[in-house]
Order: structure tokens, then C-alpha cells, then sequence
């Protein structure tokens, strides 16, 4: 389209140039300009017949979808239901718009674009029906101006839940921030290398003593327990050598 602009070619898309009219339901309005969707002329360009010619001349990688109207007048057609609105630049009449319109019948005839109240179309070999639940978003101010503003709640309702999770985000940095600061301090203070060897030396030579001292302990219950095994055999030695003598078992009686 920027080439059209630069040849001075003038056009506008079909959306922009028609509206419905006043007393037709919301969803007739649906039903049509879904099947202008369907149909690939929702976006097509109106372009003044003088410049066809032109047009074909163009650059062979120029893809676009142009409408040249076929008014049938006296007809059943589609300036019943839809208005034209000329460009304020006026290179492009109403009345070239409206014959647009009057292009396309309301009812199926041979060789003529159609789309009728039940949501039927057909243009050339295609034919279809469109859903009954599309909203117009695209023919008429009124319906672009909502399209557009349901489009920029949407919008805010993303960039919100956006900031949101921008923010949980940022709670999430900030505790590991903290937690990192928190780490940096514990590892500033845990001890040095040489304090380590120095701790675990001091540790290891108390184990060893603790080890020696158990041993030794061990070794005296031992020497103990044969002590005392030795003096109860003394004692029976002694008491059956003087079982017939009437001296105390104590040392004391035997000193005296």
C-alpha cells in the first residue's frame, strides 16, 4: 500500500468505507461482516476504475486484493443494509463506494458476490455460511471505537497482571539478596584455614589423650578386679587355717 501512496494511486479498504445502517440488528451486522471476512473483502481496497490498468502494471511481488464494482441497479443488494462513508480527501466518492455495495446481491444469483440475512455467501466458486456468535468489530466508527477500546482494557489487564508478576519477581530478588548478604556474612566470619588446621590438631591430640586415658583406665579395672580376686583367695586361705581359732578375720586382730 505504501506503493499505491508513492504512484498516487488512490484507495481505501472496504471497512472503512461503509457502515451499516441504522435499523439493522446486531446480529445481521455480525453475520455480514464475518462473511466479508470469510469472503476476503473486509480489507480490500476500493480503487477508482481509471486506475485498474495502472494497477495490473504494477510490480509482480505487489500481493493485494482489489474490488472493482458490478452495480446491479433496481436489485436486491447490499446498499439496503450498509451506507457508504467517503474519505474526508474525497479521491474516492460515495457513489463509486455504493456501487460497491450494489456489487454484491442478497440473494444468490449466477456469476454476482452474495451474502444474504441467514449468513450464506458465495463469491465465484466459493460458497460458506458464517457462525452465528461473531461480534463486528471492523464496519462503522461505533463498532471499531469499541473494538478498539476492548483491545486496550485487555491490554491494561495484561500490562497489570504484568507488573504483578514483575513484583513477585522482585520480592523473590530481594529475599535472595538478602539471603546472599546473610551467606556473605557467615562466610565472612567462618574461620580461616590455619585457624581450621589449628582446631582440628587440638581436637585430634584431645582424642588421642581421651583414647590413652581409656586405655589406662581399662588396664586398672583390670589390675583392680585381679587385686580383689587375690585378696578373696587369701582371705579363704586364711579362714581355713584358722577355722579353729577363735581370731577375728581383720587385719587388727592379727597385728595384735
Amino acid at each position: 500500500r505504501g506503493r499505491l501512496d508513492r504512484e498516487n494511486i488512490p484507495y481505501i479498504p472496504l471497512y472503512k468505507a461503509i457502515d451499516f445502517r441504522e435499523d439493522v440488528s446486531e446480529s445481521l451486522r455480525g453475520k455480514i461482516e464475518e462473511a466479508f471476512i470469510d469472503m476476503g473483502l473486509l480489507n480490500a481496497l476500493i480503487v477508482p476504475e481509471k486506475y485498474r490498468n495502472q494497477l495490473m502494471d504494477l510490480e509482480e511481488d505487489m500481493g493485494e486484493k482489489y474490488i472493482f464494482p458490478n452495480p446491479q441497479f433496481y436489485a436486491y443488494e447490499l446498499s439496503s443494509l450498509l451506507k457508504p462513508v467517503a474519505p474526508e480527501d474525497e479521491r474516492i466518492s460515495a457513489e463509486a463506494i455504493d456501487d460497491v455495495l450494489k456489487s454484491i446481491m442478497l440473494d444468490k444469483q449466477d456469476g454476482l458476490a452474495y451474502l444474504n440475512e441467514s449468513g450464506e455467501y458465495g463469491i465465484g466458486v466459493l460458497n460458506g455460511k458464517t457462525t452465528s456468535c461473531y461480534i463486528p468489530k471492523y464496519i462503522g466508527a461505533e463498532a471499531r471505537k469499541r473494538h478498539k477500546q476492548e483491545n486496550i482494557q485487555r491490554l491494561e489487564q495484561e500490562i497489570a497482571e504484568i507488573k504483578e508478576l514483575i513484583q513477585q519477581e522482585a520480592e523473590k530478588i530481594r529475599k535472595l539478596e538478602e539471603k546472599r548478604e546473610q551467606l556473605g556474612v557467615e562466610l565472612r566470619r567462618f574461620p580461616e584455614e590455619k585457624d581450621l588446621n589449628t582446631a582440628y590438631s587440638m581436637v585430634y591430640s584431645a582424642r588421642l589423650d581421651l583414647e590413652a586415658k581409656a586405655r589406662e583406665c581399662a588396664n586398672r579395672e583390670v589390675q583392680a578386679e585381679n587385686a580383689h580376686k587375690l585378696l578373696k583367695e587369701m582371705r579363704e586361705q586364711v579362714r581355713e587355717h584358722t577355722v579353729k581359732m577363735e581370731i577375728p578375720l581383720n587385719l587388727e586382730a592379727y597385728e595384735e
